[in-house]
């Protein structure tokens, strides 16, 4: 079961991620990133951010992220 936690909004990502928001909906509309409906608006996983955001700064590509074994 998923928790408040588990789960950020766009706003928190690009936070985590240093960029801003457009550049989150940039990422989901080419597909590099994935995300669902919670409470009206885009929701994401966090261990998948996690996975994305460590497989970019090790130079990993998207297809690439599954790869990644989180320890």
């Amino acid at each position: 079961m998923m928790t408040a936690s588990d789960v950020m909004t766009v706003r928190e990502v690009a936070s985590c991620r240093k960029v801003d928001d457009r550049s989150i909906y940039r990422h989901v509309a080419s597909g590099a990133m994935r995300r669902f409906r919670g409470g009206g608006s885009w929701r994401f996983r966090r261990a998948e951010t996690d996975r994305r955001t460590e497989a970019n700064t090790i130079g990993l590509g998207a297809e690439d992220t599954r790869k990644v074994s989180r320890r």
